[in-house]
């Protein structure tokens, strides 16, 4: 596979289960090693640092999110370990457009599984790295809710500056989110769509 994306650009990876898109975020992340070849930010290679050392922010499918905080403590933790400035201004804008402002003193617990994705996102959003890497990060979200969502994040322009990686199975998402898309094949090769 050999490709380049730039700043700004939201690229969508689409294919059937188990062909390797989550694989890819993984090695892109440094989650998992890649066999051979290079990956490379801002023109640098990255492909044999940690993922500590490497400037990117993962979403995972799944919501990591602590059960034993509630959810302003889970927005707020990522920033303080980063020793980041968290932008209140801007998470309680986005609480709202996410439809979780009455949710802010709730337990993880108490959270429906689409509250517990929106809470991944918005405090994933914020965190000042180069690359964002999404998997699923829209599912378990109404169509009209997703939208709202999705139009908030371009207006803010919280990504204009990052590349991004979107993994989804979701046609909405890459119509309405993504600059392009790649559709990736049973067979594991990558192809423009």
């Amino acid at each position: 596979m050999n490709g380049s994306i730039k700043k700004g650009e939201r690229v969508g990876l689409s294919g059937p289960s188990g062909c390797g898109k989550t694989t890819l975020l993984n090695c892109v992340a440094g989650l998992a090693a890649t066999k051979s070849g290079s990956i490379n930010l801002d023109g640098m290679p990255i492909s044999q640092k940690p993922p500590a050392l490497r400037s990117v922010n993962y979403l995972f499918s799944d919501p990591l999110l602590f059960e034993h905080l509630n959810v302003l403590e889970n927005i707020k933790l990522p920033f303080k370990i980063l020793k980041q400035a968290l932008p209140l201004l801007k998470i309680d804008e986005a609480l709202q457009v996410f439809q979780l402002e009455d949710k802010i003193n709730s337990q993880i617990s108490e959270l429906s599984t689409g509250e517990k994705k929106r809470i991944s996102l918005l405090r994933s959003l914020f965190i000042d790295k180069k690359t964002f890497l999404m998997d699923e990060a829209f599912a378990h979200l109404n169509e009209e809710l997703k939208g709202r969502i999705i139009d908030w994040i371009l207006t803010s322009k919280e990504l204009d500056n990052k590349v991004c990686i979107c993994v989804s199975h979701d046609p909405f998402v890459f119509e309405k989110f993504c600059t392009q898309q790649y559709t990736w094949p049973e067979n594991r090769r990558l192809l423009i769509v």
